[in-house]
């Protein structure tokens, strides 16, 4: 979000303006530049952002004794993430490229987490600790293997 930092208050209404059209033309020229190459294309979502620094929040919470659902609610961050969504939605059905969501693994219903297991998620605003990092490795997995099939089909055709 422009002019915002990694720090917001989810009580005020995202800023929704779209001024996206360079990185849209940007991202579309090289996706169409890697296609043409016969590169397969893998665009990886952002993870929710949660606004405010995590470990103290969530710090806080539990020394108060209080909830450590302390995430903006799920309708905000679909909000933020919105446009951007849409875009990589975009070009990858134009370019037939495959996306990858955390969100999913990440979010509930209505709510995002924070700690999960007695485990923060999050290092700061928007990053995940290398733990809840690692545990998301199945996302990943299926698109890896595809890929690495594809590579071993290639070598064994070409006789290398």
């Amino acid at each position: 979000m422009p002019n915002e930092g990694p720090y917001f208050d989810p009580s005020v209404p995202p800023p929704l303006e779209d001024r996206s059209a360079s990185v849209v033309d940007t991202l579309d020229r090289l996706i169409a530049d890697l296609t043409k190459q016969g590169t397969k294309v893998v665009l990886v979502s952002d993870v929710p952002e949660m606004g405010r620094y995590m470990p103290e929040a969530v710090a806080k919470a539990m020394m108060q004794g209080t909830s450590t659902e302390v995430a903006p609610p799920l309708e905000y961050i679909e909000k933020r993430q919105a446009l951007s969504r849409q875009i990589l939605s975009r070009v990858a059905a134009k370019y037939g490229a495959t996306i990858i969501d955390p969100l999913p693994a990440i979010c509930g219903s209505d709510r995002c987490d924070a700690v999960r297991n007695g485990l923060p998620l999050y290092k700061d605003a928007d990053h995940l600790t290398a733990t809840f990092a690692a545990t998301l490795s199945s996302l990943y997995v299926p698109v890896l293997s595809e890929t690495r099939q594809s590579l071993w089909a290639t070598l064994d055709s070409s006789g290398k």
